[in-house]
């Protein structure tokens, strides 16, 4: 049963990566924690190989579609696994209530920055 639980929330969670370009942290961790059980921490690090997994596979679609701007990838993607893994070593020195109260605090104001900042137009 297990086993189905997590194909299902994997399924969704790569669904919702891949249609929407985002969710997958949001989505990864609190699935991890509070339906498959693991700690916050190996959450977390569990949630930055899916994600990046996932979007390993969306990048190599969207470079056969000739969408993928390559420069802003390597310097946004690198800069960003350097701070993932100084962060992953981080996470661990943390309580796992303080955890996931700074997970959820993140994702509010990122949400409201969602809300209130425009989309940027497309000027084509």
């Amino acid at each position: 049963m297990q086993l189905l639980i997590d194909v299902l929330l994997g399924f969704s969670i790569g669904l919702s990566l891949g249609l929407l370009g985002g969710g997958g942290s949001i989505l990864t961790v609190p699935a991890l924690v509070y339906v498959v059980g693991q700690s916050p921490q190996a959450a977390v690090t569990a949630s930055l190989v899916i994600v990046g997994a996932n979007s390993m596979m969306g990048a190599f679609m969207h470079r056969s579609q000739g969408t993928l701007n390559w420069r802003v990838a390597l310097v946004f993607g690198g800069v960003g696994m350097t701070a993932a893994y100084l962060a992953a070593g981080w996470s661990k020195l943390l309580p796992p209530t303080t955890l996931m109260i700074t997970f959820a605090a993140l994702m509010l104001v990122v949400g409201i920055f969602m809300i209130v900042k425009p989309a940027p137009r497309d000027d084509e």
